[in-house]
């Protein structure tokens, strides 16, 4: 009697590829997240495919090492199988740890701001869309405008892709950080994950002062954080826009930001409001969601932050702070995920590198108005 060929879906997942891929599935699942976001701001959205395949090869990489020698040692042994002295184990056990703690620190995150600079990027546009029907024209400064831009990777990633040559006498020392919240206590995303600043956030915070005085700059703009419309920890008490706790909390870090750029040199000072966006543009991990569903209002403030931009508003006409109004600019009275055919968000979060001289063409003249 012939023996029964196995059926190709059989031989497929036989295959001693499909085999390992299975048994390093939850390393997949666990590094693909981190890996997409640090080569997504370190290189952008730009080539979808080469973005694929590299979030593919260092994700199955990370995968693998992480079930040969943490993994497999803890099934085998438990915790008892690296306590041992073999070189070789704790090696590459330092190695994976090296590899997560660096998908760790945003890509691009430094500790000193820094003067723009970014030659993959467009120098100048030939023609920029407006971005509000009849804003105003850009009109260079007769003398070069120095201005720090400060704030988490939104301005970051603004200040790093800005035509610059078309904003001729408008010098911009970027002093954003990726994933640095304004607040300096911890986002409190579900019951049991929070997000603290991480160092290069603390330094950049640090810095800000520096910055603004070796720049000379004579203004400072604030773009306050999207985080601001998430829950906190304040001093182990879970706080949100409906404790008084919090929105004090938010003002007195306001003050304190305006209060170290005058310090430091600044001689005018101006606030952007947060602009809008949908909450599925907004590309979470799935682990960070879980109390979404939960706090309907939540989600509400974090796609369109009134109550924040209320909070702001409100501290500004009292410290008698200029408001750039990025959110009325965004979101309009409706608000539209793309304006004159160009996706305004490349993850929900970041302006796309397309939509960045749109933003530009309002927010130049923004700048100068409020340097005046």
């Amino acid at each position: 009697m012939r023996p029964t060929r196995a059926h190709p879906l059989v031989r497929l997942h036989a295959n001693r590829l499909a085999v390992h891929t299975g048994k390093i599935s939850y390393g997949l699942y666990l590094y693909h997240w981190p890996i997409y976001l640090w080569l997504v701001r370190a290189f952008g959205h730009g080539h979808v495919i080469p973005l694929a395949v590299a979030t593919l090869v260092l994700s199955y990489a990370a995968a693998d090492a992480s079930y040969r020698w943490l993994e497999k040692p803890v099934i085998k042994r438990g915790v008892r199988a690296f306590g041992g002295r073999r070189a070789g184990g704790a090696g590459a056990v330092g190695l994976v740890g090296v590899l997560v703690a660096a998908l760790a620190i945003p890509a691009g995150a430094s500790t000193a701001a820094h003067e723009v600079s970014a030659p993959q990027y467009p120098q100048y546009v030939a023609h920029i869309p407006t971005l509000v029907e009849g804003q105003a024209t850009y009109t260079p400064p007769a003398r070069p405008l120095a201005v720090t831009l400060y704030g988490d990777s939104v301005p970051y990633f603004l200040a790093q892709r800005m035509p610059k040559d078309n904003f001729s006498n408008l010098v911009v020392t970027n002093a954003g950080a990726p994933g640095c919240d304004l607040l300096d206590a911890p986002v409190q995303w579900t019951a049991t994950r929070q997000q603290p600043n991480d160092a290069p956030c603390r330094e950049a915070k640090a810095a800000f002062g520096p910055t603004v005085r070796s720049s000379d700059s004579r203004l400072a703009v604030l773009m306050p954080t999207l985080y601001l419309a998430l829950r906190h920890d304040v001093d182990g008490k879970v706080l949100w826009l409906d404790d008084a706790a919090y929105r004090d909390l938010i003002t007195r870090t306001l003050t304190k930001t305006l209060t170290t750029a005058r310090t430091s040199g600044a001689a005018k000072f101006a606030v952007t409001t947060v602009p809008c966006r949908t909450i599925d543009e907004l590309q979470v991990p799935p682990e960070y969601r879980g109390d979404f569903d939960k706090f309907p209002q939540l989600v509400a403030e974090a796609g369109h932050p009134k109550r924040v931009n209320a909070i702001i508003t409100a501290w500004a006409k009292e410290h008698h702070v200029p408001v750039l109004d990025l959110a009325g600019a965004v979101c309009g009275s409706s608000y539209q995920p793309t304006r004159h055919g160009i996706t305004l968000y490349d993850d929900g979060i970041h302006f796309s590198p397309e939509a960045t001289p749109m933003i530009w063409g309002w927010l130049a003249p923004q700048i100068v108005a409020a340097a005046r």
